[in-house]
């Protein structure tokens, strides 16, 4: 099945990744997604350790509505009821390396099992990833225990950097053999579905 933007290929019943080293394409990128979610009358939750006003900031600053299925739950450390319990149709875990960074590496294990288990239940789950927060073990055992990974990634072109999507897997699908260019614009982050050769 061909994908012409990765939008569509977001799954439901999936526990998904999404990183960059640095950066807030990755947020942007899962607020698109929620808002996507929330016009078509998805429940959403966002669980982040920022205050919920700088959410609501990032999302007027693209453009986004702030639907009133859209909740922002703002906590330096989730419980499992804030986690696990509620009826939401997405979950996004924003900051999930500086959640898990103190934690044993048996405890982020039974964590991923967790959320993967919760997502079966007609759920997606995205967790959102800072690149070099963790070790590169833990960071590949996030990556073997989830459903997908979308990568935002640059590539030098001359005096400018170009960012696009990778995406090595995804529950459901092929592999995904090309790349997707994107750009930052007011309105969010614009993906090029354009197919490249050569």
């Amino acid at each position: 099945m061909p994908a012409d933007n990765p939008l569509d290929l977001i799954p439901k019943d999936s526990l998904l990744v999404i990183e960059e080293e640095t950066g807030a394409r990755k947020e942007i990128y899962a607020l698109g997604i929620a808002q996507d979610r929330a016009e078509k009358g998805g429940r959403i939750r966002i669980v982040t350790s920022r205050i919920r006003e700088d959410i609501l900031s990032l999302m007027a600053l693209y453009g986004m509505q702030s639907f009133d299925t859209i909740e922002i739950v703002s906590t330096p450390h989730p419980t499992d009821a804030t986690l696990f319990s509620g009826d939401y149709d997405l979950l996004v875990i924003d900051r999930f390396p500086l959640l898990v960074l103190e934690q044993s590496d048996r405890w982020l294990h039974d964590m991923l099992l967790r959320l993967a288990a919760a997502a079966r239940t007609g759920k997606t789950i995205i967790i959102l990833m800072d690149l070099g927060v963790l070790s590169t073990g833990r960071e590949n055992v996030i990556r073997t225990l989830a459903d997908g990974v979308i990568q935002f990634r640059q590539a030098l072109e001359g005096d400018h950097v170009r960012w696009y999507l990778q995406i090595p897997k995804m529950r459901g699908m092929l592999p995904v053999d090309r790349l997707w260019y994107i750009t930052i614009t007011d309105e969010g982050i614009a993906v090029d579905t354009r197919e490249r050769h050569g």
